[in-house]
């Protein structure tokens, strides 16, 4: 479901970014092929202004924009910084009181979605201008930044969309879903059935797409790649194969994934352990 992130506070007044891409999909669909060496990575420093703690930081998912929210303890306002080359130069806004951390930014940085972990506000201007989306109930954000989702309080069904950046909301099904994806496509995960559930209706009905273990499921942008860690679909949760290029030690090994290109090709992943919840 839609929930909210832990708060979290980064010490550092210097960033290091890495970009880490390193699945091959034919790899992953044929163990006979072998899969791509893996590329050199390098290192940026990135020095973010300001002399207060950053809250949180995030990149659009086309890389054309890193957002940096920087909050002073002593006046509980916060800015957000935005950089369009890579760090090099800043711009700053003020953001919307006592903020603690950035929920949602689209595909080209163009909307973000800010929040102390209640309240939730949206910027459509690239950070110049905010407005709340809600209070006590959890906002989702499409990637490409047509659709906003949100639960009841506290994020209880019924579920409500917004296709006008919230300023209207119209109920849709009664599952809170876990992603919201461009076209009105949802994904839901049902933790007591372990059932992965799939809507392209704006959360109106809902189809089942795995039914076996469900573990933390990472989507591409237009939800066709998938991957748990241990299997991947390519075609929307029709077909699952299992990863070879990884070899699983027992049952609490798995590779930690946070994205997934559209074509499957490109995710960055680490190893880590695993503990069912």
């Amino acid at each position: 479901m839609l929930t909210k992130s832990k708060k979290y506070i980064i010490h550092r007044g210097m960033l290091s970014l890495i970009f880490a891409f390193a699945l091959s999909a034919s790899a992953i669909l044929s163990p006979l092929v072998r899969a791509e060496e893996s590329p050199k990575y390098t290192w940026k420093d990135i020095v973010i202004p300001g002399d207060n703690r950053l809250q949180d930081v995030s990149i659009s998912r086309d890389g054309s924009k890193i957002f940096a929210l920087r909050r002073n303890y002593g006046t509980n306002k916060a800015k957000l910084f935005v950089s369009s080359d890579d760090g090099v130069s800043w711009d700053s806004f003020n953001t919307p009181d006592d903020l603690s951390y950035i929920t949602s930014v689209n595909t080209n940085g163009s909307k973000i979605i800010v929040s102390d972990g209640s309240m939730y506000n949206i910027s459509i201007d690239g950070g110049r201008n905010w407005t709340v989306l809600s209070n006590n109930s959890a906002v989702g954000m499409s990637p490409d930044g047509s659709i906003l989702a949100r639960c009841g309080r506290w994020g209880a069904p019924p579920l409500y969309v917004s296709v006008d950046n919230g300023q209207t909301w119209v109920q849709k099904g009664n599952k809170c879903p876990n992603g919201v994806f461009n076209g009105g496509k949802m994904v839901y995960r049902d933790y007591t059935r372990s059932l992965l559930e799939w809507s392209t209706d704006y959360g109106v009905t809902w189809s089942v797409i795995k039914d076996e273990e469900v573990r933390d499921v990472v989507f591409s942008d237009d939800a066709k790649s998938m991957t748990d860690g241990w299997n991947m679909s390519l075609d929307g949760g029709v077909n699952w194969s299992l990863i070879p290029e990884y070899p699983h030690v027992g049952s609490d090994s798995a590779n930690r994934v946070e994205y997934i290109s559209n074509d499957g090709k490109k995710n960055n992943s680490y190893t880590a352990a695993y503990r069912p919840r």
